[in-house]
């Protein structure tokens, strides 16, 4: 049987190879400072996602499913999303 973390890994190691060859273009198609302000902005979402999980991991499932909810509904959200 396949440890969950490890199905995970495998399915997204297709994306994370997208993502590099995405990089890759856009570091020879894109000006230095569009590329370099794009990834710094995806850099950022990469570490408030982490946060996330790192908070849901914390949650008993109760708690995570009413924080699920609340961000299903934006009229509930827990903090303002950034325009």
């Amino acid at each position: 049987m396949i440890r969950h973390s490890r199905f995970v890994e495998r399915i997204l190691l297709p994306f994370r190879f997208v993502h590099l060859e995405e990089r890759a273009l856009d570091e020879a198609e894109m000006p230095e400072g569009d590329f370099r302000v794009k990834y710094e902005r995806i850099d950022i979402l990469k570490a408030q996602m982490k946060a996330r999980e790192a908070e849901l991991a914390a949650m008993s499932p109760e708690e995570r499913n009413a924080f699920i909810a609340k961000v299903r509904d934006p009229r509930q959200s827990p903090e303002p999303h950034p325009p």
